[in-house]
C-alpha cells in the first residue's frame, strides 16, 4: 500500500526526474501482485488444476488474496501506463 500511494503521489508531480521512481514503483507493484496471485492460486496448483479460470474453486481466504492480487496488478498497470503516456 505504501508503494501504491507513493506511485500515485509521484504521478501528480511528474517530470522526467522522477520517472525512474514511478517506473520502479510500478515494477515493484507488478512483482508483488504476481507473487500474491501465485500464493492465492496455490491450492489449485496442488490439485493440478493449472488452467482453472476465476476464483470459484478457491477457499475463502485465497479468494480474497486473488482479488487483492488483481487490484495490486491494476495499480501497477496504471502507474506504468501513465508513465508511458507522459513520456511518449
Amino acid at each position: 500500500m505504501i508503494l501504491a500511494s507513493d506511485a500515485f503521489l509521484e504521478l501528480n508531480n511528474f517530470d522526467r526526474s522522477n520517472a525512474p521512481a514511478v517506473f520502479w514503483s510500478g515494477f515493484g507493484l507488478g512483482c508483488l501482485g504476481t507473487v500474491i496471485l501465485a500464493v492465492a492460486r496455490f491450492p489449485l496448483y496442488r490439485e493440478r488444476k493449472f488452467f482453472a479460470i476465476g476464483p470459484k474453486q478457491l477457499p475463502p481466504f485465497h479468494r480474497k488474496l486473488y482479488w487483492l492480487a488483481y487490484i495490486v496488478l491494476a495499480a501497477a498497470m496504471i502507474a506504468l501506463g501513465s508513465l508511458w503516456w507522459r513520456i511518449v
